[in-house]
């Protein structure tokens, strides 16, 4: 009974192993389609030039408004503790007290001729020019308050109408300057975008190259190492010599490093290709382009024919 509960777990752990590595090493399959996609979706500089290329077509929006009139408002207010006076007190004191000042000349003016006047003549006099009095300060207190400004409270405004007429040309000319600039931001996110097609285009042609020439090394490699073994046989018969196996083991070490440069070669490019998709490079191991599996019916032949080519190439140069 110990022994199946031990059994049952390890089953249990393979089972979870097994599912941790398939999850673990998914591959990622990428078509020319998805990749240029991605690239034109992730590409920092195509972004940097379609705002440009928006930013040129505001300027224009904006130089086509030169064309219109201008409307412009401007308002102040400006509070002051002290009043702002056109007289001064002296002035407004003179003012106020005008009839007291003029009555009090008159009576020492004509003191001397009142005397001979008769008593009753002598208080209608000075009536008179007490209301005299009265009435000249009323008409000088009167002018100091209409020459009262009260200034502690300032408001001011103004609504300004500007319409271009003729500003020598200079309005035609930016709006030409700023057409031909959207035009030229236009012309350069399309390059940009042309540019970046090019680039991916050109890094997944060159994946797959690089893949049908890693199979066409490892078959090559393969027919090699097999010849390696009969002329190994061979030699043990005394059909071959000491001086063939060298060859054909000179043969195997330049086609193991010829499988070598074309690994090195492939794992670059893939680390390129994601780069320039926006994926992480350490995606690169997982990542196969879909173009192979259907390129490897054309190339599977080719490949074989030109393995099975050097196999009987080498296997010539034994019996000349």
């Amino acid at each position: 009974m110990l022994h199946r509960k031990i059994a049952i777990r390890k089953v249990v752990f393979m089972q979870l192993f097994c599912m941790t590595t398939t999850v673990g090493w998914t591959q990622t399959v990428l078509s020319l389609d998805s990749c240029r996609a991605m690239a034109l979706r992730n590409n920092k500089q195509i972004r940097v030039a379609e705002v440009r290329r928006d930013v040129a077509a505001n300027v224009r929006k904006a130089a086509r408004t030169k064309y219109l009139p201008h409307v412009s408002a401007v308002g102040g207010y400006e509070h002051t503790s002290r009043e702002i006076s056109l007289l001064s007190d002296a002035q407004k004191s003179a003012l106020g007290n005008l009839g007291t000042g003029l009555a009090g000349e008159l009576q020492g003016g004509i003191a001397g001729y009142a005397q001979v006047l008769p008593t009753a003549l002598q208080q209608q006099l000075g009536t008179d020019l007490s209301q005299m009095a009265g009435a000249l300060n009323d008409k000088g207190q009167h002018l100091v308050d209409a020459l009262r400004t009260d200034t502690r409270n300032i408001w001011a405004g103004s609504i300004l109408l500007t319409q271009p007429l003729y500003m020598g040309g200079a309005i035609v000319a930016a709006n030409k300057m700023a057409d031909l600039s959207e035009q030229m931001a236009e012309n350069a996110a399309e390059t940009r975008r042309q540019a970046t097609l090019y680039s991916v285009d050109q890094a997944y042609w060159q994946v797959v190259s690089l893949s049908h020439k890693q199979r066409l090394a490892e078959s090559y490699l393969e027919l090699v190492r097999k010849l390696e073994t009969d002329v190994g046989k061979m030699m043990t018969d005394g059909v071959a010599t000491r001086s063939d196996a060298l060859s054909v083991s000179v043969k195997v070490n330049e086609a193991e490093m010829a499988l070598t440069k074309v690994t090195d070669g492939l794992t670059l490019s893939k680390m390129l290709l994601c780069q320039i998709c926006g994926l992480p490079v350490s995606e690169s191991e997982k990542l196969i382009v879909k173009s192979e599996e259907f390129a490897t019916a054309q190339g599977g032949e080719t490949s074989s024919a030109a393995a099975n080519s050097s196999f009987f190439t080498l296997h010539s140069s034994f019996f000349i």
